[in-house]
């Protein structure tokens, strides 16, 4: 996953818009959108000052992980996650993301219990 596209999941997660991350860049919204939708890699200086406008570590954009971001709350409308602050449940699309990646990670579980119990069966 491209590092712009990590940095957009994070913010919309945050429920911030491109506009107050720009102007906390002192940028404008075109440049900041331009960073955002490239697949180009952002200078470490430049991702430092994002990293300290989105309040996360550059860590945390790196390596985003929407699955790892979900499971650290308590539930799908909890308050507390690594970047102290709420999912954005108004985000249907991402939540739906979140939820079908939540789906199939359920039925790979149930496929290998399915196939441990018929080897087991089988010994």
């Amino acid at each position: 996953m491209a590092i712009g596209e990590n940095i957009r999941k994070i913010r919309e997660l945050k429920g911030l818009k491109q506009e107050t991350i720009a102007e906390r860049l002192k940028m404008s919204q075109a440049n900041y959108s331009k960073l955002e939708n490239s697949d180009n890699d952002i200078p470490s200086e430049r991702l430092e000052e994002i990293a300290k406008a989105l309040e996360v570590d550059v860590d945390d954009i790196m390596n985003f992980d929407k699955r790892i971001f979900f499971n650290q709350t308590n539930s799908p409308f909890s308050n507390s996650c690594n970047f102290n602050s709420p999912i954005n449940i108004n985000d249907d699309k991402l939540f739906k993301e979140i939820i079908d990646s939540k789906d199939k990670l359920i039925a790979s579980l149930e496929k290998q219990i399915i196939l441990m119990e018929s080897m087991l069966k089988s010994k």
